[in-house]
């Protein structure tokens, strides 16, 4: 996979962890967020995921900020070495989160 469809395809993985979140902070009515911080707040006071696991959200949460508004200039070497350093940690991310949807199903 080239460094474009790496970055391209974390982007997409990103930005369905936050929907996710969204979708289980409706589901439990978690309250009306009004920002996404509000739904990582939600999900974190409410025990749904842990602190470190919310402040991993968070990070994500820049970094698909930075990929999809291009603040700034964009190193795209730099982003490819972040985001492949974390991928370890957005597939556990993703695999807790599959598994709440799997409990309230």
């Amino acid at each position: 996979m080239s460094r474009t469809d790496s970055i391209s395809d974390s982007n997409t993985k990103l930005t369905s962890i936050f929907d996710i979140c969204a979708i289980i902070n409706r589901d439990l009515h978690l309250g009306i967020p009004h920002n996404d911080d509000d739904i990582i707040h939600n999900l974190v006071t409410e025990k749904i995921i842990s602190q470190s696991m919310g402040e991993l959200v968070r990070n994500m949460k820049g970094m698909r900020n930075i990929l999809i508004h291009r603040y700034g200039t964009i190193n795209d070497l730099m982003v490819y070495e972040v985001l492949a350093t974390q991928l370890d940690d957005i597939a556990s991310l993703c695999t807790y989160l599959e598994s709440l949807l799997d409990c309230n199903a």
